[in-house]
């Protein structure tokens, strides 16, 4: 047990009481002193006010108090017990603790300070060692005497042997970290509880200063092997304010006060989140809110006691962390580790503060540093942070609070006591901050397989199901699936390329997905895997010879290699790998064995480049993380802490971390990501070596030392020149080279410096690279700058093209900067404008009025027209505006969407959009206008399978003579394609002749009678409700009774004689010709045909029966109305002429008988 004595003495008591001269302070500014001891150590503390605070980890003294802009200063008094070897720590800690019953979390073991049951965030920690030994003491001339009588005499070794002896005394000072950004800020000291147990779930922030005393040798002085002292402070950046007790005495016991938020009072208060829980959308926070209502400003303490509100806001952080992957343990050595990993669990702490506006303090949380946990086994490093990202999503929240809690009926049916409505604080409130969708990012998609980037910077996550998600850098994703087969077997893993991946089900397949359009997955050739493999890699298909996507897997001792078309054991012995790495060409492999050994092969096997064992790597400890190329001449191997670069011929390069390490390859390098560090490794340049290695003679060094020396004005530079004159262009392209690969623009400019003097020496030499350099220079240096913050090298530059970067900066909404590299380097600015629009359409508010103002635009109209004059004024003609009237369409701002698309001159981009926000009339007058049939017969088939049958008709006749071509092209269409459609559009229309047209051509296609017999019937009733049309309605009738009794005819046949459908005249003849001549002669009266046609028709027939009896009896009923030279002629033609001369002896005999030559003899 320590003993502590607290002192505090202003500075005219110090006058009074001083103490030896060995014990007093160094000058400082802070006016109190506070002196707490323990056996061997004193400490005292400078601050500038002190407080008697009651907790339960103090003593109920007066504590030091210090605000956010003071020094934590004080000094360490080594009493002379303590004269020997040691060390001497001295911290300062922030700490937030809480029950161990609220969150899951890493049980912090107990100390002197940490109460049972407790849970310890610590959220700020610093500290300072001193070393001690007797020999770094000058004023000590009796040390080793005193030592050699301690090591006789260990049990006086606490006695003041020599009160005379000289007393050590350290001092030191702390600075409280200080924040530039609102809710940085360090949180005030707050003491949730007055109940120490277990059982209490309260929070408490705390702040302490420890110092620790160690004896380097604990068997030379056993009675004096530590001295530990803690001391609480207090930190309280508002002195107004100050917190009360927040434990509540009933769930249920809370009363609001109404709203008063025309009288807002700057003040300071903790919010305390009770659990840290993982939320789903829609949810809600609860959280509570404590403050005091006797504060030390009056006016604070009238208004609050009166009535008050708070505003709260709610910061969204988003982390993305990737866990460390276990390595996978060979076949042949079982794991006989028991270790269990710790799985780091996030805490949440957040404190609101309002001083103008809202405030939340965020607290990093680091490491304990205590010495009772010095000879403990190290815990297992964190995951690594990929991605962090604060934005505050919602503010302005105003709630009231009570005065004063009220107790409900319990079951006792009993009210609470006096002294427990006493006890009650005054100031406290409980509410919940409600969840939009937006607010919080929850992926509600199942579990998280692999996520990675795309080459045009979004975020990929894949998730077990099959589904992948595509989020850009503002947050918005676009999701696509793997199909129905994926989701039901299942995604175990997958590796992401710039331009696709490669996923593994869970039965052991490749699926692999070319683009980020959505499109269906590729199977690819089946392995037969009994079991996953040990580790896997993929080669995209852009630097593989084939062209194909190949997949590599390690399986057993060998490597297979997967394409879309066959599995091709490579046949090798070396394996099973932990680690397969391509290299940025294709051409090159790096292979780690379970032994440690580094294999670099060519990709197709048959060439062993080189080999290294990482087990020989002074310094390595633990398992590799990472095996990376560096372009594609060396390799990186990453530890926890360690980074080892090898290069082609066995040199290595060691780069030590302060805390995990994650490597990106690069075409040209590869980046190396830590804690607090970006690094950018990349092979010098071949120009560069060849110009600046010491003792170079290349002539692009001479010609670098010839521009150094014409700038000095010696002499030596025409003779550097006139040696080099055959290589003078070489070196001036190697020097423009090497400009390019350098980042500092002072050595850029010297080397083009250098450039341009050689180039004055040629007669002819091309300065097309000159100029391009020096303008990729300008177009680097400009996004390398810290604000901007995209270091590219020159490399990845020329590799991924000017346009690329630009979308890389409009995805930041950089417009400005993209557009002014855009008109720099004469690219088109349609890109930037259309990605500005959209954002510029994102921020804008959807209503109908607006002031007109670039940071305030309200109304559709203004944004339209800003969007239009800025096009017209930077270019953007060729800019689509369908597009952006999309994007403002699928946020919900439809107006917006149709004043952009009457911008849009290309009808074919108008017309598409309109259908999809439903403009139907819009879009068909558009498709009209334009006189594209296609378009305008793509947008009624789009309206007709869309629209009901009614609406669909409604909608092209309410249109009037605009859309009459429309109507036009409809009737072509339905005539050739859908007759149905084409009667229900004459129907709706009241078109009673076009109506019955299409009866009597549909009838003249149509074989079954009585279908036909209601076509015709059909097309009467359409000319009948005509008055106009009454000769069409008659023929229509007779048409009908024709075909009725064409149908008796038919019957009374049996059916051996078609008779439906035949004309008048048909249906005589075949009267006549089936012997039926009676009903021959009642068609002839009842359709009223003429005799000259009836004779003719009877002549014709009886001919071709070759009934001349029955022709003669005919021609002899009564006088021919057609003659005789009607028969004469026709039976001469038939072949008949001696059945013909009977009717040539009739009147006219002389002239028949000479026409027809005699033939019709006596």
């Amino acid at each position: 047990m320590s003993r502590r004595r607290v002192e505090s003495m202003s500075s005219g008591e110090s006058l009074n009481r001083r103490p030896p001269s060995s014990f007093t302070p160094s000058t400082s500014s802070y006016s109190h002193v506070s002196t707490y001891r323990s056996l061997q150590m004193e400490l005292q503390l400078y601050s500038p006010s002190v407080k008697v605070y009651q907790c339960h980890f103090d003593d109920n003294g007066p504590l030091a108090v210090y605000s956010d802009h003071d020094q934590v200063r004080g000094r360490v008094i080594l009493d002379p017990s303590c004269y020997h070897t040691g060390k001497l720590s001295i911290s300062i800690e922030g700490a937030f603790i809480y029950s161990s019953s609220h969150v899951d979390g890493d049980i912090v073991p107990e100390s002197s300070s940490q109460t049972p049951g407790k849970r310890k965030h610590v959220f700020f920690s610093s500290s300072t060692v001193v070393p001690m030994s007797p020999g770094s003491e000058p004023n000590s001339p009796r040390s080793a005497f005193r030592d050699a009588f301690v090591r006789r005499r260990p049990s006086v070794s606490s006695l003041n042997l020599n009160a005379s002896a000289v007393e050590r005394s350290f001092p030191f000072s702390f600075d409280l970290p200080r924040s530039c950004r609102p809710g940085e800020e360090l949180p005030p000291s707050f003491t949730g509880s007055m109940d120490p147990g277990p059982s209490s779930g309260a929070i408490d922030i705390i702040y302490n200063v420890k110092v620790v005393w160690e004896a380097n040798n604990a068997e030379e002085y056993p009675s004096m092997v530590s001295d530990r002292l803690e001391v609480p402070i207090l930190f309280h950046p508002d002195s107004d304010f100050q917190s009360m007790d927040a434990s509540p005495q009933s769930p249920q016991s809370w009363l609001e006060m109404p709203l008063r938020s025309d009288r807002p009072i700057p003040f300071r208060c903790a919010v305390t989140l009770p659990t840290s829980v993982t939320f789903s959308r829609p949810s809600s926070i609860p959280y509570f809110v404590v403050f005091t209502t006797t504060p030390r400003s009056p006016d604070l303490a009238k208004e609050i006691a009166a009535d008050a509100t708070i505003s709260v806001s709610l910061l969204r952080q988003v982390t993305v962390t990737e866990q460390s992957s276990q390595l996978p343990t060979p076949p042949h050595t079982p794991s006989s580790s028991s270790e269990e990993s710790d799985v780091p669990r996030n805490k949440l702490l957040k404190r609101v503060a309002r001083s103008g506006q809202s405030r939340i303090i965020r607290a990093a949380k680091v490491l304990e540093d205590s010495p009772d946990f010095r000879d403990k086994p190290l815990p297992r490093l964190p995951t690594q942070t990929v991605f962090t990202e604060s934005t505050t999503v919602q503010n302005s929240i105003c709630i009231g609070f009570p005065k004063r809690p009220r107790h409900q009926l319990g079951d006792a049916r009993r009210h609470p006591t006096l002294e427990s409505q006493a006890a009650l604080p005054d100031g406290l409130h409980k509410a919940k901050i409600l969840l939009q969708k937006e607010m919080l990012p929850c992926w509600d998609q199942g579990k998280i397989i692999r996520f990675g980037w795309t080459l045009d910077e979004r975020l990929v996550v894949l998730n077990e199901e099959g589904v992948y998600r595509l989020y850009d850098l503002q947050g918005d994703y676009v999701q696509h699936s793997l199909g129905a087969e994926a989701a039901e077997l299942g995604i175990i893993d997958a590796r992401i390329q710039d331009n696709g991946f490669v996923a593994m089900t869970g039965s052991l397949t490749l699926l692999e997905v070319k683009g980020w359009d959505g499109g269906r997955p590729l199977t690819l050739a089946n392995p037969g895997l009994p079991e996953p493999p040990h580790v896997w890699s993929v080669i995209p298909p852009d630097v593989n010879i084939s062209r194909h996507v190949e997949v590599l897997l390690s399986v057993d001792s060998t490597i297979l290699s997967v394409d879309n078309l066959e599995v091709v054991d490579q046949r090798i012995s070396r394996g099973p790998f932990t680690h397969i790495s391509p290299s940025p060409n294709g051409k090159s492999l790096a292979l780690l064995t379970f032994s440690g050994t580094l294999w670099v092969v060519s990709t197709d096997f048959q060439r062993s480049m080189a080999e290294f064992e990482t087990t020989s790597v002074p310094g390595a400890d633990g398992p590799i993380r990472q095996v990376e190329w560096c372009g594609n001449d060396a390799i990186l191997v990453t530890w926890d802490f360690l980074v080892l670069l090898v290069g082609p011929f066995g040199d290595t390069l060691t780069f030590t971390h302060s805390g995990p390490t994650f490597a990106v390859t690069e075409p040209d390098g590869v980046r190396i990501m830590g804690p607090d560090v970006c690094d950018m490794v990349q092979k010098v340049p071949n120009s560069s070596m060849s110009i600046f290695r010491p003792g170079s003679t290349s002539p692009s060094a001479i010609l670098y030392d010839a521009w150094e020396s014409f700038t000095q004005r010696l002499p030596k530079a025409d003779e550097s020149i006139r040696s080099i004159r055959p290589e003078l262009a070489a070196a001036v392209d190697e020097c423009i080279d090497a400009a390019g690969q350098e980042w500092e623009p002072y050595w850029q400019r010297r080397l083009l410096n250098a450039a341009k003097f050689g180039r004055g020496f040629l007669d002819l030499y091309n300065p097309t690279d000159f100029v391009n350099v020096g303008q990729t220079l300008k177009v680097l240096n400009a996004v390398r700058f810290y604000e901007i913050g995209i270091p590219l090298t020159y490399s990845q530059y020329i590799h991924a093209s000017p346009s690329q970067l630009v979308k890389r900066l409009t995805s930041r909404n950089m417009h400005l900067l993209a557009l002014r590299i855009s008109a720099f380097l004469s690219l088109k600015p349609d890109p930037v404008l259309k990605h500005w629009a959209s954002a510029k359409i994102l921020r804008s508010k959807p209503s109908t009025t607006g002031s007109g103002q670039d940071a305030e635009l309200t109304g559709d109209e203004e944004v339209c027209k800003l969007i239009v004059q800025k096009f017209e004024q930077l270019g953007g003609a060729d800019v689509s505006y369908a597009d952006i009237a999309k994007r403002a369409w699928e946020v919900g701002r439809s107006g917006l969407a149709t004043k952009l698309l009457d911008f849009e001159p290309r009808a074919s981009d108008q017309v598409p959009l309109l259908l999809t926000m439903k403009e139907d009339r819009l879009a068909l007058e558009k498709a009209v206008d334009s006189g594209d049939t296609d378009l305008v017969y793509h947008v009624l088939l789009h309206l007709h399978k869309r629209l009901t049958l009614g609406d669909f008709f409604r909608l092209i006749e309410s249109g009037g003579p605009k859309l009459t071509p429309a109507s036009r092209l409809l009737e072509v269409y339905a005539r050739e394609q859908n007759r149905d459609m084409l009667r229900d559009f004459y129907y709706s229309d009241d078109r009673r002749v076009e109506s019955a047209v299409l009866c009597l051509d549909e009838a003249s296609r149509i074989q079954d009678p009585e279908a036909r017999l209601a076509s015709v019937k059909a097309a009467h009733k359409f000319f009948s409700d005509d008055k106009d049309r009454a000769f069409e309605a008659k023929v229509m009738d007779e048409s009908t009774r024709l075909l009725t009794f064409q149908q008796q005819l038919e019957k009374e046949s049996e059916g051996k004689v078609a008779f439906f459908g035949t004309s008048v005249n048909e249906t005589v003849r075949l009267c006549i010709l089936n012997g039926m001549s009676k009903r021959a002669d009642r068609i002839k009266a009842d359709f009223k045909v003429p005799d000259k046609r009836f004779w003719y028709l009877k002549l014709h027939a009886l001919t071709t029966l070759g009934d001349f009896e029955a022709l003669e009896a005919f021609s002899k009923s009564k006088r021919s109305p057609i003659g005789y030279e009607a028969f004469v002629r026709h039976l001469v033609d038939a072949g008949h002429p001696r059945a013909a001369v009977a009717y040539v002896a009739r009147p006219a005999k002389y002239p028949l008988f000479k026409a027809f030559g005699g033939a019709a003899e006596p």
